[in-house]
């Protein structure tokens, strides 16, 4: 079969180094070969850890399937595309503390995943995080969450959403399908002020019983 000619370097004990997403993108966007999509051609090589303050994206695609990959460290990175992080099964850890737009199935399947940090994420799209195992997630300033969106994530339990200005858009209440806070086990909370219009809102009013104020919040000691 034939194979990307230019990949990032392995250090001596074989282990990937990657400095830029960018050169990994560059690999795969010069061949085109038959129908197949790029990433077919990817070996999956130990990668570990995903480190880098350069990264400012992650393109569509970008990582799939990369069953190596345990955990990101993407500071910078203000965009996660389509199935970025598509089945990295081994992932645990994400931190993309500038990230404010998660794309569709972007970590889908990524069953080990369990602790996710995007505070500045404004949108969350579809199926982005349908299939994993984590049991919180604070969403500080997030205005919309599609249909999907953290569906069958078996574990979660506990989502806190503390925009004040504007209220988060629920797209659909599959959203939340399949969680804790489906089963009437698990909460969802919002700023005080606007506890009342959550509670009604449209797809919203499903989880009625399950909305608290955030001054109801304790952390939990685990």
């Amino acid at each position: 079969m034939d194979r990307i000619t230019k990949f990032p370097l392995l250090d001596e004990t074989g282990q990937e180094i990657v400095s830029s997403l960018e050169e990994i993108n560059n690999s795969m966007g010069d061949y085109i070969a038959s129908n197949n999509p790029y990433y077919a051609y990817l070996e999956d090589r130990k990668i570990g850890t995903l480190l880098s303050t350069e990264i400012t994206k992650v393109r569509d695609y970008g990582l799939y399937e990369r069953e190596s990959l345990m955990a990101i460290d993407l500071p910078k990175c203000i965009n996660v595309g389509i199935k970025a992080f598509y089945n990295c099964t081994a992932l645990e850890n994400v931190n993309l503390s500038e990230c404010i737009n998660v794309g569709p199935y972007a970590f889908y399947n990524c069953e080990k995943l369990q602790n996710v940090n995007i505070p500045k994420c404004t949108i969350i799209k579809g199926s982005a995080f349908q299939y994993c195992n984590f049991k919180k997630i604070d969403l500080n300033f997030v205005e919309k969450i599609e249909s999907s969106a953290f569906y069958n994530c078996t574990a979660l339990e506990c989502v806190k959403i503390s925009n004040t200005e504007t209220m988060c858009v629920l797209a659909d209440t599959s959203a939340f399908q399949g969680t804790l806070i489906a089963s009437g086990n698990g909460y969802i909370y919002v700023p005080d002020k606007l506890i009342e219009q959550y509670k009604t809102a449209t797809n919203w009013s499903v989880y009625a019983s399950q909305i608290k104020p955030l001054s109801e919040y304790v952390e939990s000691e685990e």
